[in-house]
């Protein structure tokens, strides 16, 4: 998929351009987006000395605070749902557990474990482990 942009309104107010990597609808109705943003960061040539490179971040805004693009075809862009696929991952800073559905992109692989959407709901209810900020899984 090309990369889809849209506008989005940050917390202070700027906007800035960034691309849909997908969209999301709660079970309240509200859409969340998880975006993609393409910064400048330092990295080191062979030689030692500094040279620009690219570093993507990915992050969440809902809807209004992400707008389209007039003219931006929106057709291609995944729809998220509640998936059958739940990871879980161990923290490396302690026993913390965090649960994510089957697209976040965000666990370490080397830590984390596939569960069934009810393992998955069971940990939550009982406080064992937390839902990612980024996917906010629902199972």
């Amino acid at each position: 998929m090309q990369p889809v942009p849209v506008r989005v309104t940050l917390p202070d107010g700027q906007t800035i351009t960034a691309n849909v990597l997908y969209r999301r609808r709660e079970p309240g109705g509200s859409w969340w987006y998880t975006l993609e943003l393409p910064l400048t960061a330092r990295d080191e040539d062979a030689a030692g000395r500094s040279v620009p490179s690219e570093r993507r971040v990915t992050f969440a805004a809902p809807y209004p605070q992400v707008q389209p693009i007039p003219g931006t075809d929106y057709r291609d862009v995944p729809d998220h749902s509640p998936c059958d696929e739940w990871r879980l991952e161990h923290s490396r800073y302690g026993r913390l557990l965090v649960l994510h559905d089957g697209l976040c992109w965000s666990p370490d692989p080397a830590n984390t474990e596939r569960i069934a959407p009810q393992a998955a709901s069971d940990l939550l209810m009982k406080g064992k482990a937390t839902a990612c900020h980024l996917c906010n899984p629902y199972p």
